[in-house]
């Protein structure tokens, strides 16, 4: 997949930001380096790609599960339910703000340009309102749109060819992440730079290949089995079956003439 182009609005310490990968310098380079100091947003770049395709983050991975008092809403305001999980990913809402997403553009696997949409909101779009349900959605060509968690999700891992964590370990490396491609065992490894550099067409090709071999090799086992059933009669037994063959015309001849006079008297 190639990406076209990345808008953040209110997402963690980027208040708005709009990245052109398709212009120079960015569409010259095929690997390029997001550099700068700590909390000017280096990783919030990385993470709203990640949420855009797949409403995750790398950086939640490490995350231990559990649950959080939402603190944007007064303490007099809330209720026992007004908690956020650590991996919720609403929670990259910037501070102070009643709204945040990111629109991504890209270009998938099958050469069709889509736009992934993650939008987070509060209630009433205020800042200490609750927050609402996350909506995601993927766009492309003329009106086509999916909106359902399951539609969306399903259509980003076709049209990327890769999971979450795949695409982490290969395309978006955030602090960590190529280590662990590198301690990954060869099989993953192949897998993840098959669907990278497309060649995994050819692993489908030859699974079909033995597969039609083995139906081929079973075939010509059962055919053998067949013709090894088939006993091939001797000299001596030919020339057995020849006279026994002569003999049964003969007698056959003898029974055709007796019929012949019966029915010549039986006129008379």
């Amino acid at each position: 997949m190639e990406l076209i182009s990345l808008e953040i609005k209110n997402i963690a310490s980027i208040e708005s930001a709009f990245i052109d990968f398709s212009a120079a310098p960015l569409k010259d380079e095929p690997i390029f380096l997001i550099c700068g100091e700590t909390g000017a947003g280096k990783s919030t770049i990385l993470d709203a790609v990640c949420l855009a395709l797949y409403n995750d983050a790398p950086r939640l991975s490490s995350v231990q599960m559990d649950r959080l008092v939402d603190d944007a809403i007064a303490p007099e305001n809330r209720t026992a339910d007004d908690t956020v999980g650590t991996r919720d990913t609403r929670q990259f809402l910037r501070k102070g703000t009643g709204e945040g997403s990111v629109t991504l553009v890209f270009r998938g696997s099958d050469g069709v340009e889509y736009t992934s949409y993650w939008h987070v909101r509060r209630s009433r779009l205020r800042p200490d309102g609750r927050l609402q349900d996350l909506e995601r959605t993927i766009s492309w060509g003329d009106g086509n749109c999916l909106s359902s968690k399951k539609d969306v999700d399903e259509k980003i891992r076709q049209v990327t060819g890769m999971t979450f964590s795949q695409y982490c370990r290969t395309s978006m490396l955030a602090q960590g992440e190529f280590s662990k491609f590198l301690r990954s065992s060869d099989t993953e490894k192949a897998d993840i730079l098959e669907k990278l550099t497309r060649t995994d067409i050819y692993s489908r090709i030859g699974a079909r290949i033995f597969q039609k071999t083995n139906e081929l090799k079973s075939s010509y086992r059962r055919m053998q089995e067949k013709m090894s059933s088939i006993v091939l009669m001797s000299e001596e037994d030919k020339e057995k079956a020849r006279q026994r063959i002569t003999g049964l015309n003969a007698e056959a001849s003898e029974v055709m003439s007796a019929a012949k006079a019966t029915a010549a008297r039986l006129q008379s």
